[in-house]
């Protein structure tokens, strides 16, 4: 480098840029006022500024030019959202790389040039409008590279496929995004980082819309290999397997223990390589480098894999003996509010640590709601917080003001019928809020006579459709709780005595949805000495369901006047374990009543009688 005048050198100035970021980002994590903030950015400004004099001031080769502008650029995009700036100084530096590309082999700074301008911009700015325009850039830089027919672009234009498919991400075109991972994945070599790290993408992505993940997807991520991706992306590939299987409710004990296994060898590399990013070989002169998000640091993955326990086992929080949740909810937040007190800066960005806090206030929140939700399923009823914030997005709060304003006795249907139709909302809350929405529109159909019922009838249908579509469209069909308790509100509703007007339907669907209930009455029978019939109907927790699926099979499907009687006294005695269930218990009672009436026992007919006249007012206690 030549020297800038008689007072610095060039490599001074460098180094002197270098130092004003690197000290900004040794005070990130301590500045709490206005002054601590004009400081931090003071440093980036004069950082910025020292590298624009090398731009303008000297004369430097186009390597150097190139090493100067990417790490100005980082900062103008990063700590000055100064966008337009960044992007004028990369088109520029592209321009000069394309012009000496003959002399010297530029095609690693191009393709970063390219990448930026593609894909990091974009992501920053994070809108439609530029969504799209990158997008139509990205699809003619890649039918350009691969009509270069050079093996070294053709690689690259893998690189560039998978920014589309990112940016159709952005844009929600999910049939396009579908059919380019599926054709990614199909071009590249077996058994590579590559590769795999493409499927983790794919399979992150269908988690995140609750889209059902195709069988060869699951193959693929199951025969992920550590020592080929590493450990941070094999972390990343237990993650899936561990969030997979909790979507379908089934038994996560097997992938705690890997989970176990794992930490065992690999803590120390996680923790080394903590914020140092991870590089992805696609070939052997092409390397991309990826962060990751910071749950996947090692202090950070061993406390949301506490979290997702405490999910997993939230139905079963009335269980003296598995409430899992009760223990671990608490001990979750306790850990967040650990975290984030004792957050270091470790030589990164303020905004990089408002991200990381952002994160731990998004995990808290989740403790928040899932506790009020615990509680829920304890009480059957809504409790009331002072949390001021519930879940990651309004949705969860919502459910939660609707749900208590149906226990109240009303009705609650727009607010329901609102949030099945927004955007944002979950697929789990959707589900929610359609089902309690259909409960109030049936139940109101039952109580109804004359010329509101045809109309009631027709809003109940159309709730249903919706149920029945969400339910086709998402990976809610392979859990069975979901299958379970749609199912049995399909036939509370169709079905006399459960409803005074049971709503139309035709002989298919009648066969079809009682058929569900065998094979669910089958697998979850409470009487000893029955086989079960078909694991995937198996209802591993939630006791109510269990309760429910024993009293329609015990009124639906049996014969045997003692297989019944035993069926109906199992169900009576099973609900005194869950609170909020005194209704249910109740209805069940009445039920158990008229089998000890019939069987012509008399002392449980006695008995039972008792029973019910102490729950009636312990009904009716609550209620004044």
């Amino acid at each position: 480098m030549e020297n800038l005048g008689d007072k610095l050198s060039i490599s001074q100035v460098y180094h002197l840029a270098q130092e004003y970021r690197d000290h900004a980002y040794s005070i990130a994590n301590k500045i709490g006022s206005e002054e601590g903030l004009k400081q931090y950015y003071g440093l980036m400004n004069m950082s910025i500024q020292m590298f624009q004099l090398l731009k303008t001031k000297c004369t430097l080769s186009v390597l150097e030019d190139s090493k100067v502008t990417f790490e100005m650029v980082e900062l103008l995009i990063q700590e000055t959202y100064n966008f337009d700036l960044a992007e004028l100084y990369i088109s520029s530096l592209k321009e000069r790389l394309q012009t000496h590309q003959s002399d010297t082999d530029l095609v690693e700074e191009i393709m970063r040039c390219e990448f930026l301008l593609l894909h990091d911009l974009p992501l920053m700015r994070d809108s439609k409008f530029h969504y799209k325009i990158a997008l139509r850039n990205c699809n003619e830089l890649v039918q350009y590279m691969v009509n270069l027919q050079d093996e070294l672009y053709q690689n690259w234009a893998s690189v560039f496929q998978y920014v589309g498919v990112m940016l159709c991400i952005k844009l929600k075109q999910h049939r396009r995004v579908k059919t380019s991972f599926h054709g990614l994945l199909s071009q590249c070599r077996e058994k590579s980082q590559w590769k795999w790290f493409l499927n983790l993408c794919y399979v992150n992505y269908l988690l995140n819309e609750r889209f059902p993940i195709p069988e060869d997807a699951l193959q693929e991520l199951r025969s992920t290999e550590l020592h080929t991706v590493g450990p941070e992306l094999y972390a990343w590939k237990l993650a899936l397997e561990m969030v997979i299987q909790l979507c379908k409710d089934g038994n996560i004990t097997d992938h705690l223990n890997e989970f176990k296994n794992f930490f065992d060898t690999n803590k120390q590399s996680l923790v080394t390589n903590e914020g140092k990013g991870c590089v992805i070989k696609i070939m052997p002169r092409i390397a991309l480098k990826v962060e990751l998000p910071m749950i996947f640091h090692y202090k950070e993955l061993k406390n949301i894999l506490l979290l997702l326990q405490s999910v997993s086992y939230i139905v079963n929080c009335y269980d003296e003996k598995g409430n899992f949740s009760r223990k671990f909810l608490p001990k979750v937040y306790s850990t967040t509010q650990k975290l984030i007190k004792n957050i270091a800066a470790g030589g990164v960005s303020m905004n990089e640590l408002d991200s990381r806090i952002q994160t731990y206030k998004s995990i808290l929140e989740f403790c928040e709601f899932y506790k009020v939700w615990e509680q829920t399923l304890l009480k059957g009823a809504v409790v009331t917080t002072e949390s001021p914030k519930l879940g990651p997005s309004p949705g969860y709060v919502r459910l939660l003001q609707a749900m208590k304003v149906q226990f109240e006795g009303g009705g609650a249907v727009e607010e329901y019928t609102r949030l099945a139709q927004s955007g944002g909302t979950s697929s789990e809350v959707k589900m929610i809020s359609l089902l309690n929405c259909y409960t109030v529109q049936a139940a109101r159909v039952s109580r109804c006579s004359g010329d509101k019922q045809g109309e009631l009838v027709e809003q109940c249908n159309k709730v249903w459709l919706q149920v029945e579509k969400l339910l086709q469209e998402t990976d809610l069909q392979f859990n069975p709780i979901w299958e379970c308790t749609v199912t049995i509100l399909w036939l509370f509703s169709h079905f006399e005595p459960f409803s005074w007007n049971p709503l139309p339907c035709s002989d298919k669907q009648r066969a079809e949805y009682v058929s569900k209930l065998r094979e669910f009455y089958s697998s979850n029978k409470f009487v000893a000495g029955e086989a079960v019939a078909d694991n995937r109907f198996k209802l591993k927790k939630a006791l109510l369901l269990q309760i429910l699926v024993n009293y329609l099979g015990g009124r639906m499907l049996e014969h045997d006047l003692g297989e019944i009687y035993a069926i109906s006294a199992k169900c009576f005695d099973m609900c005194r374990q869950q609170g909020g269930m005194r209704k249910v218990q109740y209805v069940i009672g009445i039920w158990h009543l008229m089998n000890c009436t019939v069987a012509m026992r008399g002392k449980d007919v006695a008995l039972t009688n008792a029973k019910l006249e102490a729950l009636v007012k312990q009904i009716t206690s609550v209620k004044q």
